[in-house]
């Protein structure tokens, strides 16, 4: 009988110490699990944080073009705003019944840099925006208000693009029909001399009044479509930087 009892007792012995062994087995197990998960989390962490500081940089690029952008911008309206103008100026002048010289010199004096055949472009920096693109962020900002501000920012560049390539190739139309008649060779002589000879307001009259300038003049007074564009532009631009600040 006491054989029998020290055989059992050896046995529960040997069943508590593999017990013992598969708990803590299993307890290294569940370490070893826990601190790949956390080292997983910490390395999507940094991941997180990195494409974050990199898209922040992308967005900084852009908001550093728009800046210049509107600076540009407010130029081009100062410039169109003044030659629209005088295209109007010019438009009441030539329908007068007589062209008094000093009437006409007064014109070129107070438009002389802005008359309508000078062409002038609105030419945006996009090169934030396509590295943005490019870089594979954008989806990133998908559904965000940035994204629509941005699209709706870039878009509108788009349609003032096409609208300036129209009228600046009206203009160049007409600047080449102008040129062809020699009535640009003609005029600027005119106007350096002050019409000091008696048959210069005759002749000042007769260009002032050909087809290609009045055409011109008549386009460039008349460019209100333009203009909105220009103006929505710089509301969504100033829109446009205020979400990247606060982002």
């Amino acid at each position: 009988m006491p054989r029998i009892f020290n055989r059992i007792r050896k046995q529960l012995a040997i069943d508590n110490k593999f017990f013992q062994y598969s708990r803590y087995a299993i307890g290294e197990i569940l370490l070893v699990v826990i601190g790949i998960l956390i080292a997983l989390q910490v390395d999507n962490w940094n991941t997180e944080k990195q494409e974050r500081r990199e898209l922040k940089g992308y967005l900084s690029n852009i908001a550093n073009n728009v800046t210049t952008d509107l600076e540009q911008l407010n130029e081009v309206l100062v410039y169109r705003d003044h030659s629209r103008e005088g295209s109007r100026s010019y438009m009441a002048l030539i329908e007068k019944d007589s062209l008094p010289a000093d009437e006409i010199l007064s014109f070129f004096e107070k438009y002389g840099k802005h008359l309508a055949i000078y062409e002038i472009y609105f030419r945006p920096d996009m090169s934030g925006f396509e590295a943005l693109k490019n870089s594979g962020y954008l989806g990133k900002l998908q559904g965000s208000d940035i994204e629509t501000e941005l699209y709706r920012y870039y878009s509108q560049i788009k349609e003032i693009q096409q609208q300036e390539t129209s009228v600046n190739n009206f203009i160049e139309e007409m600047e080449t029909d102008l040129f062809r008649d020699n009535v640009m060779q003609r005029l600027l002589p005119l106007i350096e001399r002050k019409l000091s000879d008696p048959g210069d307001l005759s002749e000042i009259r007769g260009l002032l009044k050909h087809p290609s300038s009045t055409g011109v003049n008549l386009r460039n007074s008349h460019l209100a479509t333009l203009f909105e564009d220009y103006r929505n532009l710089d509301v969504s631009g100033m829109r446009l930087l205020g979400l990247i600040q606060n982002y």
